[in-house]
């Protein structure tokens, strides 16, 4: 097992939590200006933007 105690898994600690967090608020903005219920759809949605958000870094990244 990894020990957390190098500054990489850190770094990778907290890029994974801001793309969870910018999912969450994604999700969020969209219901509040856009007026919608998720229902019992929210957590999915939550995912899906994550994935969103991942995925854009990574285009940003590789091809910026």
């Amino acid at each position: 097992m990894k020990t957390l105690q190098n500054q990489e898994t850190w770094i990778k600690i907290a890029k994974g939590a801001g793309l969870a967090a910018t999912g969450a608020a994604g999700t969020y903005l969209i219901a509040y200006f856009g007026q919608l219920d998720w229902g019992p759809w929210a957590p999915m949605a939550v995912a899906v933007l994550s994935v969103a958000a991942n995925m854009l870094r990574k285009f940003g990244l590789d091809h910026g």
